[in-house]
This record gives structure tokens, sequence and C-alpha cells, in this order.
């Protein structure tokens, strides 16, 4: 396995396969047997065989990772999760289903992919597009957005350049692995520039509130912002 500076911190090998484990505060980047390359992020879980045999790729995940799929149309590759399944020839996606947070979330960055959600016919999804599962309900949300303000939170250091405030809270929850619940109040049309590194988020939160009037209080894993 290729693992870079932040690498993984557990491998375990249960019979027939590799279990990848992330700490909380650690984050994973390594390869698959077929070359897939796959970022693992914060208080996250990976099962996959010591080989790909068969006709399909097949890995289970928990948390949150980007993949980098290597293409083999002979061979699809499919993830699975608690609450929704997404099979690809060769693409780059991130897909997040932590069984904490009531939803799972896939992001295409390029290429293309089948997610099938319990109760719901197969989507496809195209580049820039967006597709949320409710763990509670059959509903599905379905829409357009940067595909780059969830797929650079595995970077060392993270520009974020004239960039409007609700893109900001995006990239943080990624990078950061919290969720922001947001007033309806706050303005989140300001434009921000920030260069993220190893800041705690408290940090880069006190300072986007010296530029922007908010406040901010933290609950359990979630970031409440509301209006100053």
């Amino acid at each position: 396995l290729g693992l870079g500076a932040l690498g993984a911190r557990l491998f375990l090998k249960p019979e027939n396969g590799v279990f990848v484990v992330t700490g909380e505060d650690s984050k994973g980047r390594f390869v698959l047997p077929d070359g897939t390359q796959v970022w693992l992020n914060y208080d996250s879980r990976l099962y996959y065989p010591e080989s790909f045999d068969g006709d399909l790729r097949s890995v289970r995940l928990e948390g949150e990772a980007l993949f980098n799929v290597v293409r083999d149309a002979s061979k699809p590759f499919r993830v699975r999760t608690s609450l929704m399944e997404v099979e690809v020839l060769g693409t780059v996606f991130d897909l997040k289903c932590y069984e904490h947070l009531d939803y799972a979330e896939l992001v295409l960055v390029s290429g293309s992919v089948k997610a099938t959600c319990a109760g719901q016919l197969p989507v496809t999804l195209c580049p820039d597009e967006r597709l949320v599962a409710y763990r509670n309900s059959k509903k599905i949300d379905y829409q357009a957005v940067d595909a780059n303000n969830y797929n650079k939170w595995m970077f060392e250091t993270q520009k974020l350049d004239e960039m409007r405030l609700d893109a900001v809270f995006v990239n943080l929850e990624h990078r950061y692995n919290v969720e922001f619940d947001i007033a309806d109040d706050v303005g989140l049309e300001a434009r921000l520039t920030l260069s993220l590194r190893s800041e705690p988020l408290e940090e880069i939160l006190d300072a986007i509130a010296l530029v922007v009037p908010i406040r901010y209080e933290s609950s359990g894993g979630t970031i409440f912002i509301t209006r100053r």
C-alpha cells in the first residue's frame, strides 16, 4: 500500500480482506489492489478484499472518502454504505456516510457514477452534481454544485480565494469533519480569502467573525452559525 504523509493509523486484516481505520485526528491516503487511490477522512473505515477477483471490485465505507478509481470496463467498482451504493467504471468522486449522521452525500468530480438509495431508482450523476439520501425517509436531494468545494479536504494546505461564505463553510465541513447549522438571516454573499493549514477550526471561525457579522457555538459536532 502506498501511504502518504497523513497515513491511516490502523490496518486490520480480517479473513479475506483488509480493514483500514482512521482516528478522529488522522487522515489516510492509500492505494487499493487495482491501483485505485483513496483518501480517507477523519474517523472513517474502509473494508476491501486483498485482491479484486471475479467481475466486480467491491468495497465498503463508513465515514468519508475521496476515490480516484482506475478505469476497468470489464470490472465495475462498487462502494457500499449503509444508505447508498455507488457503482463506477473509472472516475473521481467524494462519498460521505457517517453512522451518526442522518444522511449520505455523494459529489461527482469527474466521469459518471450510478447511485442507488433504499427505495429509489438508480440515479446517474454528471460532474459537479451532488446527491443526498436521508436515513429516516425515502427522500433524496439532487443539485448542481462546485465539486471543488468538496474534494480538497485532504491537502495539507488549502487556499480559498475570493470564495463566498456559504462555499467556505462547505469546505470547512469536509476539512474538519463537522456540520454547520446556519441561521436563515446570516448573509452568505460575503467573499473571503483564506489559507487553511493545520489551524484549529475555532481559530478559522474567529478570523471569519472579524470581517463577517456572525457568531458561532459548538455542540455535539455541529457548529451553529448565527448573525451578530
